[in-house]
């Protein structure tokens, strides 16, 4: 699939959780970027953390020499993937709980040593199916199922990005994403009417059905949630371009209450969508 796209000229960008890239070297170089979801500086927090990515002991250690045989590779080749330009290469992401805040910096380290461009860290969120509709404190609750963040937790986080960012010179930067939360208090910020951008992406996902079938979700957000299946055991990529903007997909939009949704991945998409496109608050024809 990716050396499909390359060949159209359509860029690509993956994200993995690396254990098979030593499989997929050649095609992976391709891409413009790599992301690397890794959430752990420690073989220990990593088989505590991805049990099931693990099977055995010091996975953590497998997949930083992935990224380093990738990088190693594409340097090499002089490949897409070590292009100019802050949005290329390989990316360390590291989505953070309570759990795994003080290891921020020591994931940092490791990816300026494997030879990585980038390291992202940005909070987790409460997953959809633990949300009722209603967004609670950040601290004032103690409802199974929600993730919660402690004052001693941001300041924590804040303290590890601090000490990342002294890492940073002309090849390695640091983001500490907070454009994604609500000041510090790390709740749902998810300020529009509806929700557009299921017109404007997909997520193509292995189906639960042993053979060569894959499902069409419409949110990565809500990745499982049956109401954001656009097609289910397809077969065929052409099956996609017959449902896109299909009466379906409109119901799906239709089934989508923004309220009952985690903090969305998607939320600069769909207030650019009201604030611009459907009303032209910026009056940007003039701009």
């Amino acid at each position: 699939m990716i050396e499909g796209c390359v060949e159209e000229g359509i860029e690509v960008g993956i994200v993995t959780n690396g254990l098979l890239i030593h499989k997929h070297i050649k095609a992976l170089s391709k891409c413009t970027w790599v992301g690397i979801s890794l959430d752990a500086g420690s073989n220990e927090t990593y088989d505590k953390l991805k049990p099931t990515n693990s099977g055995r002991k010091g996975s953590y250690d497998k997949v930083m020499a992935n990224v380093e045989k990738l990088i190693a590779y594409s340097k090499a080749n002089s490949t897409k993937l070590v292009a100019e330009g802050q949005g290329s290469g390989v990316s360390i992401k590291y989505l953070f709980t309570s759990k795994n805040i003080g290891e921020v910096y020591e994931a940092a380290l490791a990816a300026k040593k494997a030879g990585c461009s980038n390291f992202h860290a940005r909070p987790a969120s409460t997953p959809w199916f633990s949300l009722d509709g209603e967004t609670p404190e950040f601290s004032n609750h103690n409802v199974e199922g929600y993730i919660t963040f402690t004052e001693a937790d941001v300041d924590l986080f804040d303290s590890q990005i601090e000490d990342s960012r002294k890492l940073e010179d002309a090849t390695f930067s640091i983001f500490g994403i907070k454009h994604k939360l609500s000041g510090q208090n790390f709740s749902v910020a998810n300020d529009f009417k509806e929700c557009h951008a299921i017109f404007m992406t997909a997520v193509i996902m292995p189906s639960k059905k042993r053979g060569d079938f894959f499902d069409i979700g419409l949110c990565c957000d809500r990745r499982g949630d049956d109401d954001l299946y656009l097609g289910k055991e397809l077969t065929d990529v052409e099956d996609i371009a017959s449902l896109w903007s299909s009466p379906k997909h409109w119901e799906v939009q239709d089934k989508i209450t923004v309220t009952k949704c985690p903090r969305c991945t998607y939320k600069p998409h769909n207030i650019i969508f009201e604030k611009v496109i459907q009303v032209d608050n910026l009056t940007y024809k003039f701009i």
